[in-house]
């Protein structure tokens, strides 16, 4: 068999061929420890491996600070280390080694978004001195080889986050179990519960590592995984991969079991061992976004309105297409991203109904109102067309679907207008097939302000003649009638 050869194939069909080999009693068989793929290896008495072996493996890795693409000469893998013992890292090519060490220095945890704990970083320079870390266990290793640098981090825990477990400021910590080893190391949480909604796993409180913070150039690794499942579980793990959603039906209380193997990587666990509690949903949504007048500001979220079903919203937003970082999210408040919701991954823009997800809502593509309706026991969202009626003494009657006169909506003004055709009081609302009965989303005047019934009584009456107009600038929050 052609060795050189073996170095083109990936892991698993490199594997095979290995496997067919050592069916060949030839006595020019390969020796299976001295098949590897050229690249670079952690080595040395902490790791185990005096030469490269494919357990310590570093993998290409993508910079986070140019949407994700791979970058050329940067890689990193997780590796257990013994402290206070030495190792290098290990340049492997066919036919040669080149070897690379450096001084690390103590990085402090907790600035924004980087561990929350202190790491390492230094050089990385063939022929350098030896790396050593102080505690034994699992670590997460990059290099640069543009940059000559090395980021070593400690994986003290793994956490499993968002708002489907508490919210994404709310690290739930898997700790390490007993028994880690280089074999081996699982991390572990009982009794987590998750509901509908989101989640990604981040390790020792971060989510990504800076290797070059020059403004225009930076460099930044991920130190979260992300991608797509089935059930509630995992079947991708992504560096800086799309959040996983969990639907309704997998509500419940877990064990949640996050465990690194050398040469297969991390895998999740998820063993059901309750029921959720009764969910408790929040009081107040806000829409906050690009695609809206509030941008990304939470405090200048807009305020959706409750019906009497618990968990339902809804708002008449204004959204404005093509906008740079656009889309929008739902908030349960003002102060901080707790709680958001938003849509699946590859969720398309325009008007349709989807499950909540973590990522933005798509901006729509043409600009206009569209009725937003949340429906948290649907574990739902729903983007439509605002269609708004008229209803009552001043407009022919009060059935529902029969008789209401349906309102004009203006998107090149930003006005929403209806004409009555009797004298009587003014009743309005915008329907929804989610809403169950009319005067759940009704729209009313006070002054000269647009306002909302919500979950209150009948709103204070607004006399209306044969023939006037009732108009609604909806994103400026102004009534008229004329």
């Amino acid at each position: 068999m052609n060795i050189k050869a073996l170095k083109f194939l990936p892991l698993w069909a490199m594997a095979l061929a290995i496997g067919f080999a050592g069916c060949n009693n030839d006595d020019d068989s390969p020796n299976v420890d001295e098949v590897l793929e050229d690249g670079f290896y952690l080595t040395g008495e902490a790791t185990g491996y005096e030469k490269p072996d494919l357990s310590t493996k570093l993998i290409p890795a993508a910079n986070e600070a140019a949407d994700n693409a791979e970058r050329s000469g940067m890689y990193d893998g997780y590796v257990y280390l013994e402290g206070n013992k030495n190792f290098n890292i290990a340049e492997y090519v066919v036919g040669s080694t080149a070897t690379y060490g450096g001084k690390l220095s103590t990085v402090a945890g907790g600035a924004d978004e980087r561990p929350a704990e202190d790491y390492f970083a230094g050089d990385f320079t063939q022929n350098g001195a030896a790396f050593t870390v102080p505690t034994t266990g699992l670590y997460h290793v990059f290099i640069d080889k543009t940059l000559a640098k090395t980021v070593i981090v400690p994986v003290t825990y793994w956490s499993i986050i968002g708002n489907a477990v508490g919210g994404w400021n709310d690290n739930q910590k898997l700790e390490v179990k007993a028994g880690a080893s280089k074999s081996k190391v699982e991390f572990e949480k009982t009794n987590v519960q998750i509901l509908n909604g989101s989640y990604k796993f981040r390790h020792t409180g971060g989510w990504k590592v800076d290797l070059d913070t020059t403004p225009g150039a930076e460099v930044r690794a991920h130190t979260n995984f992300g991608g797509t499942n089935t059930g509630i579980e995992p079947t991708t793990l992504v560096p800086g991969g799309s959040d996983y959603s969990v639907a309704a039906a997998d509500r419940g209380k877990y064990t949640v079991n996050f465990t690194w193997e050398p040469r297969k990587g991390f895998s999740a666990k998820f063993n059901k061992t309750g029921e959720a509690d009764a969910p408790e949903y929040p009081e107040t949504m806000y829409v906050v976004g690009a695609s809206c007048k509030a941008g990304w500001d939470t405090k200048q979220g807009i305020t959706m309105y409750p019906t009497p079903k618990a968990g339902q919203f809804w708002a008449i937003v204004y959204l404005t297409s093509g906008v740079d970082d656009g889309g929008f999210k739902l908030l349960p408040n003002k102060d901080n991203w707790d709680g958001a919701k938003g849509a699946p991954n590859g969720t398309a823009a325009g008007v349709g109904n989807f499950q909540i997800g973590g990522d933005n809502i798509p901006g729509p593509e043409t600009s206009g109102y569209y009725m937003i309706t949340l429906d948290m026991e649907k574990d739902s969202i729903s983007i439509t067309e605002p269609e708004v009626f008229g209803i009552g003494n001043a407009f022919g009657g009060w059935n529902d679907g029969v008789v209401p006169v349906p309102f004009t909506v203006n998107n090149d003004d930003k006005t929403i207008s209806g004409v009555a055709t009797a004298t009587g009081n003014l009743r309005s609302y915008a329907k929804h097939a989610w809403i169950s009965d009319w005067w759940h989303a009704e729209i009313n005047i006070v002054g000269n302000d647009v306002v909302y019934r919500g979950k209150g009584g009948d709103p204070a009456a607004y006399p209306l003649t044969t023939g006037q107009t009732v108009t609604y600038n909806i994103d400026d929050g102004t009534a008229s009638v004329q």
